[in-house]
């Protein structure tokens, strides 16, 4: 499984062996969920075909068998990953919408991470922003051309949040929301359908 192999390790016994609830991983469907027992126990008063989710989402088996990770089990992730890569300011906006990392928007990272290894993103603040693959060899990365690509985005924050714009707020205690739904419209051109609502902060 991707998560021991390229991310946790045997950290991975972290998630099963935890001191308040037992956790366990299920298969719901083609869906990974990451749930506590309870959880796991009030879920069966559901018929299985009406489960949707429950839990967190770890990831989703693909067609050909392939198992790939989902950007919601990232904060499960970095409490335990092996591999972390620091961005900078500069290149955390650039990673959150979709690109990959280069050379020159890495801060620093962990020691002796071998190529094609899995890691954590952060930003300088320590805050997760998706995770990766290492593209390079990252001992030697001051010897590299800024504009080589050293990590692969495998998944970021951003990827639910590329088509949702959060206005200014339009008055005291109130924000006002704009989201953009796309409907096809053929096969190559795609129409923005701007869907306004607004929550009331008390």
């Amino acid at each position: 499984m991707c998560i021991r192999d390229r991310y946790i390790g045997p950290n991975i016994r972290y998630l099963i062996d935890r001191n308040d609830e037992t956790f366990v991983f299920r298969l719901i469907k083609d869906r990974v969920y990451y749930m506590s027992e309870t959880q796991m126990k009030l879920a069966t008063n559901i018929a299985k075909d009406k489960l949707i989710s429950v839990g967190t989402c770890f990831g989703k088996f693909t067609k050909t068998g392939k198992f790939r990770l989902n950007i919601f089990c990232l904060d499960y992730l970095s409490k335990f990953a092996l591999h972390k890569v620091w961005v900078k300011p500069a290149g955390e906006q650039s990673f959150v919408y979709g690109n990959h990392i280069v050379r020159a928007h890495v801060a620093r990272a962990t020691e002796n991470i071998p190529q094609y290894t899995g890691v954590i993103v952060h930003t300088l603040d320590d805050t997760p922003i998706g995770f990766g693959i290492v593209a390079r060899d990252l001992n030697n990365i001051k010897d590299l051309d800024p504009t080589t690509v050293v990590v692969f985005n495998q998944s970021d924050v951003g990827e639910y949040l590329s088509l949702i714009h959060i206005s200014e707020p339009t008055r005291q205690a109130e924000i006002s929301y704009a989201v953009f739904c796309l409907k096809k419209k053929n096969k190559h051109h795609l129409i923005l359908t701007p869907i306004s609502f607004t929550f009331h902060i008390s």
